[in-house]
């Protein structure tokens, strides 16, 4: 949707909220949606983060009324889509883990799926620092995947929006044990939700993109144009005061 009009707003002062309670989770994203919608009205929002959206959907829907779309959902609508075998991974978050919302979530759309949930804690600050392959990346994938082998999934989520840029060497990694998964990106699976339920006409030509950052302004930029392969431009925002930041 290259028309769309985006307002992203990266809570870095805050991170990891895989880590947080569901309380203090429900309460940061509350404060990043006010924030968001300081700056002008919005059609919709995206919770772009499994955690968050594992915790805070509700309370978020009862904040706004707006369509609020989180990543879980779209994500076990493509991975039980994708199944041959009933048996789906997902890598995720403590935080994400121990919600069971994946499970929930999958088993509603499919009882008879069967899911294994497993917590990959290095692979944000991998992602963050730029590591993609290596001895580095391919100890700690054996650290986190090799709870999967013998388990018989043939479909992996990956239940964090950091971990598709390792996506490539997740994906060597089962090969190179002989299991063949596909794998399921939760960016993509929520891009494609929302997309097809917003109106088209709203999203010719092209849009821009507005970003926000709590903290580490040339930090998040840096690692933003990783992702994105782009120059990118930024503010860094005061949640408490509202006011804009230096840097």
């Amino acid at each position: 949707m290259p028309g769309l009009n985006i307002r992203y707003l990266g809570d870095t002062a805050r991170l990891p909220y895989g880590t947080k309670s569901p309380q203090t989770v429900v309460r940061y994203a509350g404060g990043c949606v006010r924030k968001l919608l300081e700056r002008g009205a919005l059609s919709g929002l995206v919770v772009a983060c499994n955690t968050a959206s594992a915790h805070s959907l509700g309370p978020l829907r009862q904040l706004v009324d707006l369509p609020v779309y989180g990543v879980i959902e779209p994500s076990a609508h493509v991975a039980v889509q994708t199944t041959k075998s009933g048996r789906i991974g997902v890598l995720a978050t403590e935080g994400t883990v121990q919600s069971g919302r994946y499970q929930e979530v999958i088993r509603k759309m499919r009882p008879d799926v069967w899911v294994e949930m497993k917590s990959a804690p290095l692979l944000v600050p991998l992602a963050e620092e730029g590591y993609q392959s290596g001895p580095v990346v391919d100890a700690v994938l054996t650290d986190h995947l090799s709870g999967f082998l013998g388990s018989g999934i043939d479909t992996l989520v990956l239940g964090c929006t950091h971990y598709p840029m390792l996506e490539t060497a997740i994906d060597a990694w089962f090969r190179s044990q002989g299991q063949e998964v596909t794998i399921v990106d939760s960016a993509c699976a929520v891009a494609e939700w929302v997309r097809d339920r917003l109106n088209p006409e709203t999203t010719a030509g092209r849009g821009n993109l507005e970003i926000m950052v709590t903290d580490a302004a040339a930090r998040f930029q840096k690692i933003a144009e990783r992702f994105l392969g782009e120059p990118v431009a930024l503010d860094c925002v005061n949640l408490t005061h509202g006011a804009p930041a230096s840097g």
